[in-house]
């Protein structure tokens, strides 16, 4: 993972990388309350950048939420553990899909 990590560097220039690392983001959780549709979130068990208190308060704030920890994985999630990721994902979207074509 450490290698894929380093590679995205590589790819993206120094300077870029940098520059995204140190990028302050305003948060949005004030406007979790206007996403009404289906929404998975997605969140990895031993994460040590975010907590599973945030991805619980995430969840909470949306009206249609959904949320999944997925085990034994950390915060990049889709690069350590993608076939866990996969595993969660497209059973969801295959589940909206049919929820969606009954209508």
């Amino acid at each position: 993972m450490v290698d894929r990590v380093r590679q995205m560097s590589i790819d993206l220039g120094r300077d870029a990388f940098i520059r995204q690392a140190l990028l302050r983001r305003q948060g949005d959780g004030d406007r979790l309350g206007e996403i009404h549709c289906p929404t998975l979130v997605i969140a990895a068990a031993e994460d040590r950048l975010r907590s599973r208190d945030e991805a619980e308060e995430l969840a909470a704030g949306m009206k249609n939420a959904e949320l999944v920890f997925i085990p034994k994985s950390g915060h990049m999630l889709p690069i350590e553990a993608p076939h866990a990721f996969i595993d969660v994902v497209v059973p969801w979207l295959t589940l909206r899909r049919d929820q969606h074509a009954r209508l």
